[in-house]
């Protein structure tokens, strides 16, 4: 569960501008950059290319931070009398909730931008009416079209933002509810589920807005390692 959710954090933080900074850098200085673009000779026939994302090194690192969390959160329980593996086990149920809305909301833009689109494949398996700028004038791209995206691009628009957020929410609340739930069946307080709960979900709900973010220096709150910190949610630009 936790290595689970690690992965979906993984996905939410290498969207963020800092992350592609520290992963370079680190390809670079660990020479993994060069050891990856070795392991993938002949593929650049077909077009692929790469400098070595993602570092195994910060991968592993981001994605055992619920791993980590989690643990030292146990440690502390395990003081009060709760053994150790109740504890950590029935906190990492807890965070079902939060790993699904994420991974939910993670892949809302790549649906909302432009999934929908296979239902006209379905509808004429030849693609013969679908060339460029013509998928606008199918069914479906025409829905897309209205809602604001690009079809043809697959883009999705502000929109997606605040469902994207609300998703999240959810799940949130869901990770509540379940903690009261097993709070009273496990007799560990509620505050060691709340703590994570809450921490993991205002982080991804925090990610979703900057990885949003317009990128625009020109805008006020500009920060080159999140983006606009603080910007108009009709000038987000979901991640397709």
């Amino acid at each position: 569960m936790l290595i689970l959710l690690g992965t979906v954090l993984f996905q939410f933080m290498n969207a963020l501008p800092f992350y592609t900074m520290v992963d370079e850098w680190l390809c670079n200085v660990t020479g993994w950059s060069k050891l990856s673009q070795g392991l993938t000779i002949g593929l650049s026939s077909f077009g692929y290319s790469n400098y070595g994302y993602p570092d195994p090194i910060d991968y592993a690192l981001i994605t055992a931070i619920p791993v980590i969390a989690v643990y030292s959160l146990s440690r502390s329980v395990a003081k009060i009398g709760i053994p150790f593996k109740w504890s950590f086990t029935s906190l990492s149920y807890s965070l079902i909730p939060i790993f699904a809305s994420a991974i939910l909301a993670r892949n809302l833009p790549k649906l909302l931008g432009g999934a929908a689109l296979i239902l006209n494949e379905i509808a004429d398996p030849t693609g013969s009416y679908l060339r460029n700028s013509q998928v606008t004038s199918t069914f479906w791209g025409r829905v897309l079209h209205y809602l604001g995206s690009n079809p043809y691009q697959a883009h999705a628009e502000w929109w997606v933002l605040l469902i994207m957020e609300g998703v999240i929410i959810f799940g949130i609340y869901l990770g509540i509810r379940a903690s009261n739930m097993l709070s009273q069946s496990d007799r560990i307080s509620k505050k060691y589920y709340y703590s994570v709960v809450l921490g993991f979900g205002l982080a991804f709900i925090l990610m979703t807005y900057w990885m949003s973010s317009p990128m625009s220096p020109s805008l006020s709150f500009y920060n080159p390692y999140l983006g606009n910190l603080v910007y108009n949610p009709l000038d987000a630009t979901p991640p397709f």
